[in-house]
């Protein structure tokens, strides 16, 4: 059992604590007693040899679960009663407009929380239908990935060890909010998970003061599962799948009340987002931007011409466009379509432009700005969500709602709107179902076209 007092002890500690032997180890002086440590080229820890342990705790990064919030949001009344319906999954933390979009999936009114609900909600891996999410909004959920983003995987071992130690069915959202400003006085020692390794890792990193004397030999006859248990007791500590936590403060700040609206801290709004490289300099663009904007990413990534980088990720909230972009250079003209659809949006005709698009299957950023302009040639009906929705529609234009509700038991509505989909040329969307106004209901010569109830 080793005591540090040594760059061999130091690297044997090193070890315990997920560093693996092939790793390239530099050890830099910094004082007379603080030595930093940086693993691959990068800080790691710093070791103060007059006490004789390290400053910080540092986990396995490569046993740190990934960070995920993935929700299911739906409207309640739809969910209830109609079997073909869904709702919209939404990955947070999200944008103003990809939250946007879920909800005109899920057929959500933006204006009337009481519309939305959530479904289910996956953190940390674990799925939750109770507890937190309950009364939660996707805007206060959105506020929670926010936080939990921008923590580092430290922190984020700390917040989970904080939920388990309250125990996260007790806790609301406000609650979770509150931890992510809690957690500087919370230690994590990832996979320790019982009393005996508590007690070696105290023993070896010289954190027991009245150790530091005994001889090597003498500190094997120890009995590290008590000294350990006592730690742990002393310190409320508790063991969780990641390792050992515990919360040196009493104090919890409640930074949010639950009622004060949050800050928008979703990520930045974008129509295009895209990530670019140029030799060792990279940098991420949002699109819509302005002239300078661009000229000042240029800059930065050392180039006269975006053609000059390699395009490396694309994000789109448009569908089918994924596949037309290809390289960096196409960057302004993806600049002039995201400018186009932005007004779209103002206007609130985003998401029927999406339904066209869905459509018409149109995969090509020229024909997408040209079905911008011929836009009121298309009917979204937001209320039809699959085919025995279209038949019903179908039975009502031509009859009315009491002739629906005499079939209702006795008609294969999902058949009949099959049947008629083809005919009338119609493709359900996840907006709704769409139809070139020009193609008019064989049946139904007096409907003329389906009543648009979302521009």
């Amino acid at each position: 059992m080793n005591r540090l007092g040594s760059e061999e002890k130091m690297r044997n500690a090193l070890a315990q604590m997920g560093i693996p032997v092939g790793a390239d180890i530099t050890i830099m002086k910094k004082k007379e007693n603080l030595t930093e440590i940086f693993v691959d080229g990068e800080y790691f820890n710093t070791y103060d040899a007059e006490k004789d342990s390290f400053l910080l705790f540092a986990p396995k990064s490569e046993d740190v679960k990934p960070f995920c919030i993935n929700l299911t949001v739906a409207n309640p009344t739809l969910w209830d009663e109609n079997h073909a319906y869904n709702g919209a999954k939404i990955r947070l933390p999200a944008t103003d407009s990809e939250i946007s979009d879920a909800f005109a999936i899920a057929r959500i009114s933006e204006d009337n929380t009481k519309c939305c609900k959530i479904i289910n909600c996956g953190l940390y891996g674990t799925d939750y239908t109770e507890g937190f999410i309950q009364g939660a909004t996707v805007r206060e959920m959105n506020y929670l990935a926010s936080r939990l983003s921008a923590l580092t995987e430290l922190e984020q071992l700390a917040f989970c060890g904080y939920t388990v130690q309250r125990g996260i069915e007790n806790l609301s959202i406000k609650d979770l909010i509150n931890i992510t400003y809690n957690l500087k006085s919370c230690l994590v020692i990832p996979d320790v998970q019982n009393d005996e390794q508590l007690g070696e890792f105290y023993a070896d990193n010289g954190f027991i003061a009245e150790l530091k004397e005994l001889p090597e030999k003498v500190l094997e006859y120890l009995d590290m599962e008590k000294i350990g248990r006592d730690r742990r007791e002393t310190e409320h500590g508790i063991f969780t799948e990641n390792g050992y936590f515990m919360n040196a403060s009493d104090e919890f700040k409640e930074l949010y009340d639950g009622v004060t609206p949050l800050d928008n801290l979703g990520s930045e709004d974008y129509i295009f987002k895209l990530r670019i490289e140029n030799a060792d300099k990279k940098t991420v663009i949002c699109l819509p931007a302005d002239e300078e904007y661009l000229q000042a990413q240029k800059s930065l990534l050392g180039v006269e011409s975006f053609n000059e980088c390699e395009l490396w990720e694309v994000q789109s909230l448009i569908p089918n466009l994924h596949g037309a972009i290809c390289t960096a250079g196409q960057i302004e003209d993806m600049n002039t379509l995201a400018h186009a659809v932005k007004k779209l949006e103002e206007k609130g005709q985003l998401h029927k432009f999406k339904a066209v698009m869905n459509y018409t299957a149109c995969q090509d950023m020229d024909e997408a700005l040209g079905y911008i302009e011929k836009l009121s040639e298309y009917d979204l009906c937001t209320d039809i969500i699959c085919a025995a929705d279209y038949g019903k529609y179908i039975i009502n234009q031509k009859n009315n709602a009491a002739t629906e509700s005499e079939l209702d038991k006795y008609f294969d509505f999902e058949r009949f709107g099959f049947d008629r989909i083809s005919e009338d040329d119609v493709v359900i969307t996840p907006y709704g179902a769409v139809r070139e106004k020009s193609v008019q209901p064989v049946m139904d010569k007096k409907a003329g076209s389906m009543t648009e109830v979302a521009n």
